[in-house]
């Protein structure tokens, strides 16, 4: 199975995978996983100005403990 993969690349210049996304409460979350190192992830909201999409950092402790709840639900076996 071929899937396409999309690779962003962040401002510590690293590239990361997009691994999974979710939207919680109209706000589109996306897991990132590092192409050279899969325990290093990081996880991104997109914020929508102008018609343009920029990826933001989460700087709210429960806001991530709430996505990475929610991500881990979606995944869960």
């Amino acid at each position: 199975m071929n899937e396409e993969v999309n690779i962003i690349t962040l401002d510590d210049g690293k590239d990361y995978m997009v691994t999974d996304e979710l939207v919680i409460n109209n706000v589109k979350y996306l897991l990132l996983t590092n192409e050279d190192d899969v325990a290093d992830f990081c996880i991104r909201k997109i914020n929508n100005i102008n018609n343009s999409e920029y990826l933001v950092g989460l700087n709210n402790k429960d806001e991530v403990l709430n996505v990475l709840k929610e991500f881990a639900k979606k995944n869960h076996d």
